[in-house]
Protein backbone atom coordinates (compact mmCIF):
# COMPACT_ATOMS: atom_id res chain seq x y z
CA UNK A 1 0.00 0.00 0.00
CA UNK A 2 2.85 2.04 0.97
CA UNK A 3 4.67 1.75 -2.58
CA UNK A 4 1.49 2.79 -4.34
CA UNK A 5 1.20 5.81 -2.28
CA UNK A 6 4.59 6.85 -3.27
CA UNK A 7 4.10 6.42 -6.79
CA UNK A 8 4.47 9.14 -8.76
CA UNK A 9 5.28 7.44 -12.30
CA UNK A 10 3.24 9.46 -14.91
CA UNK A 11 2.00 6.50 -16.80
CA UNK A 12 0.05 9.03 -19.21
CA UNK A 13 3.31 10.96 -20.28
CA UNK A 14 5.21 7.85 -20.58
CA UNK A 15 2.87 6.45 -23.16
CA UNK A 16 2.48 9.67 -24.70
CA UNK A 17 5.24 11.42 -24.93
CA UNK A 18 7.49 9.37 -27.14
CA UNK A 19 4.72 9.69 -29.75
CA UNK A 20 4.62 13.62 -29.05
CA UNK A 21 8.41 14.11 -29.17
CA UNK A 22 8.83 11.93 -32.62
CA UNK A 23 5.75 13.43 -34.33
CA UNK A 24 6.70 16.82 -33.77
CA UNK A 25 9.56 16.77 -35.70
CA UNK A 26 12.48 17.75 -32.38
CA UNK A 27 10.04 20.13 -31.43
CA UNK A 28 11.31 23.00 -33.41
CA UNK A 29 10.76 25.61 -31.05
CA UNK A 30 11.93 28.86 -31.81
CA UNK A 31 13.38 30.12 -28.43
CA UNK A 32 16.24 29.41 -26.35
CA UNK A 33 14.32 28.90 -23.15
CA UNK A 34 12.05 26.19 -25.63
CA UNK A 35 14.83 24.75 -26.74
CA UNK A 36 16.34 24.09 -23.46
CA UNK A 37 12.97 22.64 -21.62
CA UNK A 38 12.50 20.55 -24.67
CA UNK A 39 15.92 18.91 -24.38
CA UNK A 40 14.95 18.28 -20.38
CA UNK A 41 11.48 17.07 -21.58
CA UNK A 42 13.87 13.98 -23.62
CA UNK A 43 15.52 13.23 -20.57
CA UNK A 44 12.88 13.53 -18.22
CA UNK A 45 12.11 10.07 -16.19
CA UNK A 46 8.26 10.57 -16.02
CA UNK A 47 8.22 11.28 -12.28
CA UNK A 48 6.15 13.63 -10.96
CA UNK A 49 7.23 15.97 -8.32
CA UNK A 50 7.06 19.61 -6.94
CA UNK A 51 10.80 20.46 -8.32
CA UNK A 52 10.03 18.47 -11.96
CA UNK A 53 9.28 21.15 -14.62
CA UNK A 54 8.94 18.45 -17.33
CA UNK A 55 5.96 17.43 -15.30
CA UNK A 56 4.56 20.28 -15.86
CA UNK A 57 5.86 21.17 -19.02
CA UNK A 58 4.18 17.84 -20.54
CA UNK A 59 0.63 18.60 -18.88
CA UNK A 60 0.74 21.82 -20.70
CA UNK A 61 1.81 20.78 -23.82
CA UNK A 62 -0.70 17.79 -23.63
CA UNK A 63 -3.37 20.46 -22.48
CA UNK A 64 -2.69 22.49 -25.62
CA UNK A 65 -2.43 19.41 -27.90
CA UNK A 66 -5.45 18.59 -27.24
CA UNK A 67 -7.34 21.88 -27.22
CA UNK A 68 -5.68 22.48 -30.67
CA UNK A 69 -6.38 18.98 -31.83
CA UNK A 70 -10.59 18.71 -30.77
CA UNK A 71 -11.82 22.30 -30.67
CA UNK A 72 -12.15 22.75 -34.15
CA UNK A 73 -14.40 19.68 -34.13
CA UNK A 74 -16.16 19.71 -30.79
CA UNK A 75 -16.38 23.33 -29.60
CA UNK A 76 -14.98 25.40 -27.98
CA UNK A 77 -14.57 24.91 -23.87
CA UNK A 78 -16.08 21.95 -24.31
CA UNK A 79 -13.45 19.73 -23.24
CA UNK A 80 -15.51 17.35 -21.50
CA UNK A 81 -17.00 16.38 -24.89
CA UNK A 82 -13.44 15.86 -26.89
CA UNK A 83 -12.42 11.85 -26.94
CA UNK A 84 -11.02 10.11 -24.23
CA UNK A 85 -6.82 10.51 -23.53
CA UNK A 86 -6.79 6.92 -25.06
CA UNK A 87 -8.68 8.05 -28.03
CA UNK A 88 -6.08 10.69 -28.72
CA UNK A 89 -3.16 8.69 -27.46
CA UNK A 90 -4.16 5.74 -30.36
CA UNK A 91 -4.80 8.85 -33.24
CA UNK A 92 -1.02 9.41 -31.99
CA UNK A 93 -0.12 6.21 -32.38
CA UNK A 94 -1.93 5.63 -35.82
CA UNK A 95 -0.75 8.77 -37.70
CA UNK A 96 2.83 7.55 -36.71
CA UNK A 97 2.27 4.30 -37.70
CA UNK A 98 1.05 5.41 -41.49
CA UNK A 99 1.11 9.29 -42.63
CA UNK A 100 -1.96 8.10 -44.05
CA UNK A 101 -4.39 6.91 -41.65
CA UNK A 102 -7.75 8.04 -41.77
CA UNK A 103 -7.20 9.71 -38.51
CA UNK A 104 -5.02 12.28 -40.07
CA UNK A 105 -8.52 13.79 -40.68
CA UNK A 106 -8.89 14.93 -37.07
CA UNK A 107 -5.66 16.64 -37.23
CA UNK A 108 -6.96 19.73 -39.92
CA UNK A 109 -8.13 23.06 -37.96
CA UNK A 110 -11.06 23.07 -39.68
CA UNK A 111 -11.89 26.54 -39.16
CA UNK A 112 -8.46 27.70 -41.30
CA UNK A 113 -7.82 27.57 -45.02
CA UNK A 114 -4.64 26.32 -44.78
CA UNK A 115 -3.62 22.26 -44.00
CA UNK A 116 -2.28 21.59 -40.62
CA UNK A 117 -0.45 18.38 -40.06
CA UNK A 118 0.29 16.51 -36.64
CA UNK A 119 3.99 18.37 -36.60
CA UNK A 120 3.12 21.99 -36.85
CA UNK A 121 -0.26 21.27 -34.77
CA UNK A 122 1.97 19.71 -31.72
CA UNK A 123 4.78 22.50 -32.29
CA UNK A 124 2.25 25.14 -31.85
CA UNK A 125 1.03 23.38 -29.00
CA UNK A 126 4.48 22.88 -27.51
CA UNK A 127 5.15 26.70 -27.68
CA UNK A 128 1.71 27.74 -26.12
CA UNK A 129 2.79 24.98 -23.24
CA UNK A 130 6.54 26.81 -23.10
CA UNK A 131 5.07 30.34 -23.00
CA UNK A 132 2.23 29.61 -20.01
CA UNK A 133 5.06 27.48 -18.34
CA UNK A 134 6.79 30.66 -18.47
CA UNK A 135 3.85 33.03 -17.66
CA UNK A 136 3.12 30.96 -14.40
CA UNK A 137 6.54 30.26 -13.18
CA UNK A 138 8.31 33.66 -14.32
CA UNK A 139 9.99 34.29 -10.95
CA UNK A 140 12.23 30.54 -11.03
CA UNK A 141 13.13 31.31 -14.82
CA UNK A 142 14.44 35.29 -13.57
CA UNK A 143 16.29 34.11 -10.57
CA UNK A 144 17.88 31.80 -12.75
CA UNK A 145 17.33 28.32 -11.16
CA UNK A 146 15.49 27.22 -14.46
CA UNK A 147 14.10 23.44 -15.35
CA UNK A 148 15.39 20.67 -12.79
Amino acid sequence: MIQLQNDVMNSHAKMALPFMLTLSGEGKVQTELGSELYEKLKKWDFLDSVESVQSSLFSFWWKHFETLLWEDDFGFSKAKLYPSRDRTLKLLENILSNDQHPDRRWVDNLLTLEQEDISRLLQFALKNAVEELRNQFEVIFKIGSGAK
